[in-house]
């Protein structure tokens, strides 16, 4: 079954309707800068001293993972600010999920470094003029959720031609895992706009993801 964006659907934000999903990225990379420099800094520094230690035989540390999606500074023009803004979205959703999550792959994750994604999603949501972090969500899901599935999708095993051995060797599963918890993160924020009357026409974007997690190997994915 194919699923197909609502013809209305241009990038969903509801304080700037007419924006698509680039546009967006735009506007925050316009409005932000200095903050996503700022706000990035200070998770980075939190997550540097946050005791982790990898579980025995894993392949992949989660906490490099989380650090890898910080912005680094070495960008080229406009469309590699645009990417930084979203790994950054991105960090943050993962560190945020671990909230009330008992998961062995975000256990370590301490409040401190929860309070600090949560203030970081709020600041960059303010500076690109959302009226809250779950709008900025709903303005950025078509383009962040391509991405997650993405992550999960490469670690998922097709029965006909590799096994699940296979499948970890070309992407380590600890990747997907935190894929899921970003999604089950970004789902949970848009469920918290219920008197939004669009929400539906997110399904074609929500759906694909969750189908996707569900015929993943791993059970923490699903």
């Amino acid at each position: 079954v194919t699923i197909s964006p609502a013809p209305f659907f241009s990038g969903i934000a509801l304080s700037s309707p007419h924006f698509s999903p680039a546009h967006l990225l735009f506007l925050i990379s316009l409005t932000s800068s200095l903050q996503l420099s700022r706000l990035s800094e200070s998770i980075r520094e939190t997550l540097s001293r946050t005791p982790y230690a990898p579980p025995e035989g894993a392949s992949v540390s989660i906490k490099s993972i989380l650090e890898s999606l910080l912005p680094s500074g070495d960008r080229e023009a406009q469309e590699g600010f645009r990417k930084e803004v979203r790994e950054f979205f991105l960090c943050c959703a993962a560190l945020a999920s671990a909230e009330g999550d008992e998961s062995p792959t975000l256990f370590w994750v301490t409040k401190d470094l929860i309070f600090a994604s949560k203030s970081a999603l709020r600041e960059l949501s303010r500076a690109a003029s959302f009226e809250s972090e779950q709008e900025m969500v709903i303005g950025l899901l078509p383009d962040v959720l391509p991405a997650v599935k993405g992550v999960i999708k490469e670690s998922c095993v097709d029965t006909e031609e590799e096994d699940v051995i296979a499948a970890s060797a070309k992407a380590p599963v600890a990747y997907a895992i935190v894929a899921a918890h970003q999604f089950r993160w970004l789902v949970s924020q848009v469920c918290l706009l219920v008197a939004y009357p669009d929400l539906g026409k997110l399904l074609w974007l929500v759906i694909p993801c969750a189908l996707t997690s569900l015929d993943h190997w791993s059970a923490e994915v699903k």
